[in-house]
């Protein structure tokens, strides 16, 4: 069934299916894949909203350095596997 809807596509002339066809796959993998990329500046907010070391809360003074905003390690891990996971069962049940 399916390779008969490919050799469709192959032999009948360009038209507007061929655009739609091009453009619903170039989403999908956008889609797809976005997750996968923004899950290290995800981390890095994360690290600076809820891991903050040297804060001093008495004199209202916050050291903005990068190097005083971390994530765990474990907490890292778990993100990127449960992000990972969750990709391959969505390809899956999809």
């Amino acid at each position: 069934m399916a390779l008969k809807v490919i050799s469709a596509l192959d032999t009948a002339k360009t038209q507007w299916y061929h655009f739609k066809a091009i453009i619903v796959a170039g989403m999908g993998l956008f889609t797809d894949a976005y997750d996968l990329f923004c899950i290290s500046p995800i981390l890095r907010l994360l690290g600076r909203v809820y891991y903050q070391k040297n804060r001093i809360f008495q004199d209202k003074i916050f050291n903005n350095n990068d190097n005083n905003f971390f994530i765990r390690t474990d907490v890292a891990t778990a993100l990127l596997c449960f992000s990972l996971l969750g990709t391959v069962i969505g390809q899956l049940v999809f």
